[in-house]
């Protein structure tokens, strides 16, 4: 057989297998890619909707908080700041809220005038008018929510809602607060974490409007600086945005990360997973 004739053969049968394979290559990998697509779109879509769950309730939570210190606002003894009026209207509201592990009166000048519980340590006399919450409650009538700290009556950690209190002459008197215990936000998320596969490393926390951790299913990740490392996701959440956005993480990983603002708090819920899961 003349090689020319075996060279022509080849091309016609190299042309004959592109034909027919060349169209299921392209196929295939317009399919591929339309998978890829519609798999990210969904992933997106349900990490979202865990956001939006998480962000709902623990709106409803945040709404219930301040609207507690709005009733307690109105109430003589606490106007007065009268201790033994206090300790059995604190009590009653600690026996309901589990949430809530410290109830107390500041006075006009930001210092700790009563607590419940009253110990096992006291702050009574300290001077709290540092706090941002104090600060910002010499301008507001509304109800507010403070950063995310360490308490130092109760030495755990925690955000609280602040009722400031005027008088009839609009006359400054201080706030009433109670704080609110971030751990049991934690646990929420832990239990919401825990129901994905390990291998899928998802992440999911709430941050303040500073942009600190305040609750994470990751306990070593409390009170830690989000937004010096998600500066984008951040600000984009604290400025009540809702979305997804794809980034490389502080490892340099490929991450998707969505996000639901909390309106009532000020805050937000990230959640996050890197795009090779």
């Amino acid at each position: 057989m003349p090689a020319s004739f075996r060279r022509d053969l080849g091309i016609k049968l190299l042309a004959l297998y592109l034909l027919f394979v060349g169209p299921v290559l392209l196929v295939s990998l317009v399919f591929d890619r339309l998978a890829a697509q519609r798999l990210e779109a969904d992933v997106k879509t349900a990490d979202l909707a865990v956001a939006r769950a998480i962000a709902q309730e623990t709106n409803t939570i945040m709404d219930n908080a301040l609207q507690a210190v709005r009733q307690l606002a109105s109430y003589p003894e606490v106007i007065s700041a009268d201790p033994a009026g206090m300790s059995n209207l604190f009590k009653i509201v600690l026996s309901v809220r589990t949430d809530v592990n410290l109830i107390y009166r500041l006075d006009a000048h930001g210092t700790m005038l009563y607590h419940y519980p009253t110990g096992p340590g006291s702050t009574v006399g300290w001077d709290f008018s540092m706090r941002d919450y104090y600060q910002r409650s010499l301008t507001s009538h509304s109800p507010l929510v403070s950063e995310g700290r360490i308490s130092p009556t109760t030495e755990q950690a925690v955000a609280t809602a602040v009722m400031p209190l005027w008088d009839h002459n609009n006359r400054y008197l201080g706030v009433v607060a109670t704080n609110i215990k971030l751990q049991s936000l934690s646990h929420t998320l832990g239990s919401i974490a825990a129901e994905h596969r390990p291998e899928d490393v998802f992440e999911v926390m709430i941050i303040d409007s500073a942009g600190k951790i305040i609750a994470s299913h990751d306990p070593n990740l409390l009170l830690q600086d989000a937004a010096s490392k998600l500066s984008n996701v951040t600000q984009a959440v604290l400025s009540q945005q809702v979305g997804n956005q794809i980034l490389s993480n502080e490892l340099g990983e490929e991450t998707l990360y969505s996000y639901v603002p909390i309106s009532s708090a000020g805050w937000g819920v990230i959640v996050s997973r890197p795009t090779a899961a």
